[in-house]
C-alpha cells in the first residue's frame, strides 16, 4: 500500500516536497525481481516527510529537511549496514568476522531526522540472531560525508569479536572503518582489571 503526495513549486531554485507512507513493501521480492539480490527476505514499512529547495540533486540534498524511517519485522537481510554506506558490511568483516546468523533479523528500526541536509540518526537498531546492533551518527547529504559509531551487543559471551565498537567515517561511496578509541580503552581497562 502506497499513499502520499509530491509537490514541485516553481522558483529559483524550485521547491520540492514529498510525504509518503509505504506499508507491507516486499523488499526481498522487489530486489529479486529487479535482479539486484535474491537473498533478502524482508517486508518493511517506510515513512517519509521531506522538503527542500535546489536546482540539482546535490543542492536539493544539501538543503533537505524532514524525516525518513523504516521498520521491518522478521526476515533475512544480508547487508543491512549498507543502508549507511556502500559496501560497509564488507568493511566490518575484518573486525567482526563473518557470522551467517547475523543475517537472520528478528526486527529492525531506522529513523533519520534531516535538517539543512544533515541526516541525524534517531534510531538505527537491528536485532539479529546473535547480536543487537545499534548505530548512531550523521550523514551530510550535501557532501556525502558520514560519521557513525556502530555498537554491537552480542547475545552470547563466546562472540568476543562482536564487542568492539567501530567508527565509520569517509563518504557514502568510500567509507572508512576503524575500531573506536574509547571502546578499545574500555576493553583494555577491563582486561587489566
Amino acid at each position: 500500500d502506497i499513499s502520499g503526495k509530491f509537490s514541485l513549486a516553481p522558483g529559483s531554485p524550485p521547491r520540492t516536497s514529498a510525504k509518503f507512507l509505504v506499508q507491507h513493501f516486499d523488499l526481498g521480492g522487489f530486489l529479486k525481481e529487479t535482479g539486484l539480490n535474491d537473498e533478502v527476505r524482508s517486508v518493511i514499512d517506510i515513512a517519509a516527510d521531506l522538503s527542500g529547495r535546489g536546482d540539482s540533486v546535490r543542492s536539493l540534498m544539501a538543503e533537505l529537511n524532514g524525516s525518513i524511517g523504516a521498520v521491518m519485522g522478521e526476515g533475512y537481510l544480508t547487508k543491512y549496514l549498507d543502508l549507511i554506506s556502500v559496501d560497509l558490511s564488507q568493511k566490518v568483516i575484518p573486525f567482526w568476522g563473518i557470522h551467517k546468523e547475523a543475517r537472520q533479523i528478528n526486527c529492525g528500526v531506522i529513523q533519520f531526522d534531516i535538517e539543512k541536509g544533515m541526516a541525524i540518526s534517531r534510531a538505527f537498531v537491528f536485532d539479529s540472531a546473535i547480536a543487537i546492533l545499534n548505530a548512531r551518527g550523521k550523514i551530510d547529504l550535501g557532501t556525502e560525508k558520514v560519521d557513525f559509531l556502530l555498537i554491537p551487543k552480542p547475545k552470547r559471551p563466546s562472540l568476543t569479536d562482536l564487542t568492539t565498537n567501530l567508527r565509520v567515517s569517509g563518504t557514502l561511496m568510500a567509507p572508512k572503518v576503524r575500531p573506536d578509541a574509547m571502546s578499545l580503552a574500555t576493553k583494555g581497562a577491563k582486561l587489566l582489571s
